[in-house]
Order: structure tokens, then sequence, then C-alpha cells
């Protein structure tokens, strides 16, 4: 009985430092969504505001199409380079995998399908969006990424609580800072991890 609490506590520390390594990786992904998310939350805005001359659903299926081709292409890359393909690797892609087809099927159905109000649509996708930022930081042990779960759900709740135009340019500013800062944060320790030790074969 001691054995086996012993080697599945083991199992489970190998996961998380697997997992911890390979979020750094992910922060890419991050990055490219907080982007895209900030340009077509602002873009938007701006055709709610009546300026005109912007067409919200042109410009999501744009940025959709950019973004997965994008992501699709980062993550073929890594891949590639990964010598293992470890089971904290197919933790977090199986993960992120499916809080961003969620994401894109209520975001798509809110939009082009009338299934959701504009005025709640941007509170549900925070709420949704914490969720994988929340498994992905109790996973690697990341503590810090609990609080961007967390930030997330308070402006969530805030959006359906009072919603209003006010959402939008709100959830692009959460998107810039919950999503594309902490990418480019993971990012920044993925290249000083691997510039800490070697990477090439034969090295």
């Amino acid at each position: 009985m001691q054995d086996s609490a012993r080697e599945d506590l083991a199992l489970i520390r190998r996961i998380m430092e697997e997992t911890r390594q390979e979020v750094t990786e992910r922060g890419r992904h991050l990055v490219i969504w907080g982007g895209i998310s900030t340009a077509g939350l602002l873009a938007t805005w701006w055709a709610a505001l009546g300026r005109g001359g912007v067409d919200p659903v042109r410009v999501w299926t744009g940025l959709l199409v950019v973004g997965w081709g994008a992501s699709l292409y980062v993550g073929w890359r890594d891949g590639r380079r990964a010598r293992v393909r470890t089971a904290g690797r197919r933790l977090l892609s199986a993960v992120w995998l499916t809080a961003a087809v969620t994401l894109t099927l209520v975001g798509g159905a809110g939009m082009f399908g009338g299934v959701l109000s504009n005025r709640s649509l941007p509170g549900v996708l925070s709420g949704i969006l914490a969720m994988p930022i929340l498994l992905t930081s109790l996973l690697t042990g990341e503590r810090w990424l609990s609080w961007v779960a967390a930030g997330w759900w308070l402006g969530g709740a805030v959006m359906l609580f009072v919603p209003g135009v006010y959402a939008l340019p709100l959830m692009a500013g959460m998107a810039l800072l919950l999503m594309a800062v902490p990418g480019g944060v993971l990012n920044a320790r993925a290249s000083a991890r691997r510039g800490a030790g070697p990477v090439r074969d034969g090295a």
C-alpha cells in the first residue's frame, strides 16, 4: 500500500514538473489570442458606438481564421521540436484545446446565431476562459496564474451583472493584460530555460 502511494505521488510530481515546463511553451498561444481578442473587441466596440466603417462579423471571421491558423502552426512546430510527447504535454493540450473550441463555439453562437445576447456574451466568455487558466495553475504549481484566472472571473461578473457597451473595451483590456502579458511572461521564461541548457543534438 505504501509503495503504491509513493508511486502515485511520484507520478503526480512528474506530471506537475512536465506541465510546469510545458506551460512556458504555451505562452505564444496566449500572446496570439490575446492580441486577436483585443483587436476584435475594439473593432466591435467601434461599431457599437455607431462610428461605421467596421463590420464586426467580417472582422471576427478573419481574426478567428488567422488565430486558429497561427495556433495550429505554432503547435505543429513545437510538436516537431519536442523529442518526447509527455503526459504533461498531452494533458495541457487537451485542456486548452477544449477551452479554445468551447470559446469559439459559444462566441460564434452569440455573434452569428443570436443564441446569447451581445450584452451577456463578454461576461460568459470571460468566465469560460478563467477555467483553463486555473487548471493550468493547479497542474503546474504556477500560483500567480490563479490570480489571472480570478481576474477573468471578477471581470466577467462585473460585465454580467452590470451590462453595457463599456464591457467591450473592458474585455479588450483584460485580453491584453490577462492573456497577452502573461503569455509574454511565459514565453520569456521558455526562452530563458532553452538558453540555460543545451538544446541542440550533439551539444
